[in-house]
């Protein structure tokens, strides 16, 4: 009788530990895809590869900084921008969007007049300035040419930078915000930008 209880609390211990590696190795995995934390693979202050000559970017070592007393208005700008773009263009929204009237819509102003401002006075010099020129180019592409992808990575711009500066719980990052992203993925919009200039 004790050689079976002996046995059978090996077996339990054994799963037990079993369990709690298997638990602390997934964790970690679905913790890195879910958090914002995710390493940027560009050095801060350089220009990607792909980023020569159609927007001026300006290099910073600096991820996002603000303007004195404007961080928090920064703050819920990204927020609620990315909340309207998520109506705008996320879950396939962006496929519905009525493209002759976007310019025309509210929404899409406020968008305009909130990059604007936070280009001119919520952010100081970073690379979140550089974020800004490329969502006010994808606009305009947007607008020009009734593009829906470049709605869609002006969505993963605010969608990245409301993840990263206010935490917020998102279920993939895009890695392309000159702030926080990678060098492939940021070439990627630059990319896409430079077949419409």
């Amino acid at each position: 009788m004790k050689k079976k209880i002996a046995v059978g609390s090996t077996v339990f211990i054994t799963l037990i530990c079993a369990v709690v590696i298997y638990l602390g190795l997934t964790q970690n995995s679905l913790l890195s895809k879910e958090t914002p934390e995710s390493e940027s693979t560009r050095e801060l202050g350089t220009a990607t590869e792909e980023s020569n000559g159609i927007i001026e970017y300006e290099p910073s070592t600096e991820r996002i900084a603000f303007q004195e007393g404007k961080e928090e208005r920064v703050r819920e700008i990204l927020k609620e921008q990315h909340e309207n773009l998520n109506t705008l263009a996320g879950w396939g929204a962006v496929e519905r969007l009525d493209h002759t009237s976007l310019a025309e819509q509210d929404k899409w102003r406020g968008l305009k007049a909130d990059v604007e401002w936070l280009s001119q006075h919520g952010l100081a010099p970073s690379e979140a300035i550089n974020d800004m020129k490329n969502a006010k180019v994808l606009m305009e592409v947007s607008e020009e040419h009734e593009d829906e992808m470049s709605v869609r990575y002006l969505h993963r711009i605010f969608h990245d930078l409301d993840a990263h500066v206010n935490e917020t719980k998102v279920d993939k990052i895009w890695d392309v915000t000159y702030a926080y992203g990678s060098e492939g993925e940021i070439d990627k919009v630059y990319n896409y930008i430079s077949d419409f200039r």
